[in-house]
């Protein structure tokens, strides 16, 4: 299953496949989460308010995140 990163804007920023190790996380009346792997050629910067929408819910960026290797 093929998922895409947006912009705040809607615009589609990344296109990957997520790996069998990926989680999501929810709690009555409280925060619902996800954690996604993947892998790219060159990284690159989640932006706050870059989203995912995943199984019908939107997951939101609340900061910047750069990743590492």
């Amino acid at each position: 299953m093929a998922l895409k990163l947006y912009s705040k804007t809607g615009a589609t920023r990344l296109e990957f496949s997520p790996s069998s190790s990926d989680k999501q996380s929810e709690r009555i009346m409280g925060e619902a989460s996800i954690s996604l792997s993947f892998s790219l050629p060159t990284a690159i910067e989640i932006l706050m308010g870059d989203y995912v929408d995943y199984e019908g819910r939107k997951y939101v960026a609340l900061a910047n995140y750069t990743p590492t290797k």
